[in-house]
């Protein structure tokens, strides 16, 4: 709605050029930027209206425009540095090169064109495409890109022509960041997602609508009931489908049963339906969900922590050390990974094993309250007062609140204290 606000106050002072109109809509896109990012590429939009509805760029249209490019750039960076310090981190992201990206990306929108039209077999996440071996017929979705897109160009004199412009223009310029050029977390899982094309489906709509006008309009009469009646058995159809398509998620449960069933080589899929079936604490078949998502893809941390978790609360121990080994080793600086992973091998009876992981959670984690106590505990444990008095110490000077670490200090300055003299 933000996003749409903006656009509509913004056609507003395209008619009217008055200034409220102007900072409304920047205010708006701004508002919308700040409540997600996949707007970004409003300013191009606003770009490609001017040329459709102008027939060209004045200087003072691309200089009004020239605010919402700056608003723009300085969140998609932001949104930018932030997907690469959090969402990706250390993770690699396995896309190929500049030749495989463009293969993905002009299959992507064919994909994304494909499921607007015949909107079947839809899923939550679909499967990951890998480009290793490249041949010069994967490029054709590019051939028939730059031919339509010429031809266009070429008939632009045609008010037809120009709105297809303007509306294949809106769905790929929008869908532009999500192709595969940039790095997204996403890409872990896989290439194309359904909610990506949430905005840029309302051009390739808006053409949709303005061609069944036009078709519609110039129908002879007798033909115009069939074509009503065809349209509303359309719709209909494409509701019940849509509706049947929402009830898988009812539920997270629901959603990723039938995305695993859907597609069975999925390990998020795998991997959300076990941690589902953990919230509802029927752990056997958590274990079991998990398990094959650790099988389809062994190089996630995530999975092997949330199962080795849940195989601690089955007290299978053994078991949910072997996975907090893996994830240490995908994964050295996790926290929660040493944590758990000290409090396995102490129930099992490796204290020096435990005290290597309260080490490695204080040496990555040293603002943590958690990991300087924990490792205090383990130090008291091995008989070493002194060193675990630092380690209280220094989960007080984090948190002087903390009572934990407060008792068991107070407690130590009183076992090693000198006796009073007589």
């Amino acid at each position: 709605p933000l996003l749409l606000f903006s656009l509509l106050f913004w056609l507003n002072y395209d008619e009217r050029t008055r200034p409220t109109d102007f900072c409304a809509a920047l205010v708006f896109f701004l508002l919308a930027l700040l409540a997600k990012t996949s707007v970004v590429m409003l300013p191009f939009i606003l770009l490609l209206h001017a040329w459709w509805k102008h027939g060209g760029i004045t200087r003072e249209k691309f200089l009004a425009i020239a605010p919402f490019f700056i608003v723009s750039m300085v969140l998609g960076l932001l949104t930018l540095f932030f997907q690469n310090l959090w969402a990706i981190g250390t993770e690699p992201i396995d896309a190929g090169g500049l030749s495989a990206r463009a293969i993905g990306a002009g299959q992507a929108l064919f994909f994304y064109m494909g499921k607007l039209f015949w909107p079947v077999n839809l899923l939550p996440t679909y499967p990951p495409w890998h480009f290793d071996q490249i041949s010069p017929v994967q490029f054709l979705p590019w051939v028939l890109i730059v031919a339509v897109l010429g031809f266009l160009i070429a008939q632009r004199s045609s008010a037809c022509c120009r709105a297809m412009l303007l509306g294949l223009g809106f769905f790929v310029i929008n869908l532009a960041p999500v192709l595969g050029f940039l790095n997204m977390s996403y890409m872990r899982i896989a290439w194309v997602a359904d909610h990506f094309t949430y905005l840029p489906m309302l051009g390739v709509i808006g053409l949709v609508v303005a061609g069944l006008d036009k078709v519609l309009t110039i129908l002879p009469r007798l033909l115009l009931a069939p074509a009503a009646g065809i349209l509303v058995l359309l719709l209909f159809t494409l509701g019940w489908q849509a509706s049947n398509y929402a009830a898988n998620f009812r539920s997270p449960l629901a959603l990723w049963s039938y995305t695993a069933r859907s597609l069975p080589s999925s390990w998020i899929a795998e991997m959300n339906l076990g941690m589902s079936l953990v919230d509802l604490q029927d752990l056997p078949d958590a274990v079991e969900h998990l398990t094959r998502a650790a099988q389809i893809n062994n190089d996630y941390y995530g999975t092997h922590l949330v199962l080795a978790n849940t195989l601690s609360q089955m007290k299978r121990y053994d078991d949910a050390a072997q996975h907090y080994f893996i994830a240490e080793h995908l994964r050295p600086e996790s926290l929660e990974v040493h944590v758990n992973y000290g409090a396995v091998l102490l129930t099992l009876g490796d204290v020096h094993g435990a005290e290597v992981q309260c080490e490695m959670a204080v040496y990555f984690h040293p603002d943590s309250v958690a990991a300087h106590y924990n490792y205090a505990n383990i130090l008291l444990r091995e008989n070493r007062p002194r060193d675990a008095i630092l380690q209280y110490q220094a989960a007080l000077q984090l948190q002087p609140g903390f009572t934990p670490a407060r008792v068991a200090l107070d407690k130590l300055h009183a076992a090693i204290a000198p006796p009073a003299a007589t």
